[in-house]
């Protein structure tokens, strides 16, 4: 009898230690965290890991909803990679640090100085690195070059791994020529012929004897600017209603240079056949204000 009453009491404990771990998973699915555990940082704090969390010990949470703990985390910048999982009413939290900069190399490059370029890339030692940084950080240099002419040049970010999670990070740059605009050509442009109108725009077609010419270059601003000047030429002489626009220059295949077109819509021409003048202040000469509108012999609108 005492030997079956030993066995009952043995039978009850088993049950009882295999039911213990769940436990704390309540009917709906979520687990009362008792305890986060934190493994694989080295240079990171776990307070500084923990404050990131938007779990906390004593929280209820489900499976699935840790991965807005994950995402938290990865959007830190501070880890490679990251594993949250539950053991029973344990959070258990693994990560891989991103390494730290050591130093910023620019290489290849001749016609921009390291100077400009380490300013236009604002990375400093010691940030943490990811490849987003570093990806950022080669269209940067890819914006300058371009800005300066250069539209066949190619940034590629290198590291190299050091010791104690750290990476020297090298852009090498390959600068390519110099591209130049090829040709300036209108479409619409009725009244006025295209030599008139490229000499009313201040880029210029690239010509070999022209080797100290900077307006040959291909500049988006100064291309906005001519759009302006066109405008500004046809207003002059009576086209009120012109309107200009500009195709973004084309990279010829070859990749030897632009080719960009001026789109116009001259519209009709005015000439001024009166001018009427109206004034609510008193003693005002409006015959002296009409004389000062000139509009030449001819009496085309000018504004």
């Amino acid at each position: 009898m005492q030997r079956l009453a030993l066995i009952f009491a043995v039978f009850v404990f088993s049950v009882a230690a295999t039911l213990s771990p769940a436990s704390a998973q309540s009917s709906d699915g979520m687990v009362q965290v008792e305890d986060i555990v934190i493994e694989g940082n080295r240079r990171v704090a776990e307070s500084t890991i923990r404050s990131y969390l938007p779990v906390q010990v004593g929280d209820r949470v489900t499976q699935g909803a840790l991965s807005i703990a994950l995402q938290r985390l990865f959007e830190t910048d501070l880890f490679k990679d990251i594993d949250i999982a539950l053991a029973g009413s344990t959070l258990q939290v693994t990560v891989l640090e991103n390494p730290i900069i050591n130093r910023v190399n620019i290489e290849g490059n001749d016609v921009l100085k390291d100077e400009r370029l380490l300013e236009v890339l604002d990375i400093a030692p010691r940030r943490v690195y990811t490849r987003e940084l570093a990806l950022a950080g080669s269209q940067r240099l890819l914006d300058i070059y371009q800005a300066s002419g250069r539209y066949a040049a190619v940034v590629e970010p290198q590291i190299i791994e050091l010791s104690d999670n750290r990476v020297d990070l090298a852009f090498v740059v390959d600068e390519g020529p110099l591209i130049k605009i090829s040709s300036i050509s209108f479409v619409g442009n009725d009244t006025f012929p295209d030599r008139v109108l490229k000499r009313a725009v201040s880029s210029s077609e690239a010509k070999w004897w022209a080797i100290f010419s900077s307006t040959d270059k291909y500049d988006e601003s100064r291309l906005d600017y001519d759009v302006r000047l066109l405008r500004q030429f046809y207003l002059a002489r009576g086209y009120a209603d012109i309107n200009v626009s500009r195709v973004r220059g084309g990279l010829l295949p070859d990749r030897t240079g632009f080719a960009v077109t001026f789109i116009l819509e001259e519209g009709k021409r005015y000439r001024v056949a009166d001018i009427n003048i109206a004034s609510e202040i008193e003693n005002i000469d409006i015959e002296s204000l009409k004389s000062s509108f000139s509009f030449g012999d001819d009496g085309w609108y000018d504004v």
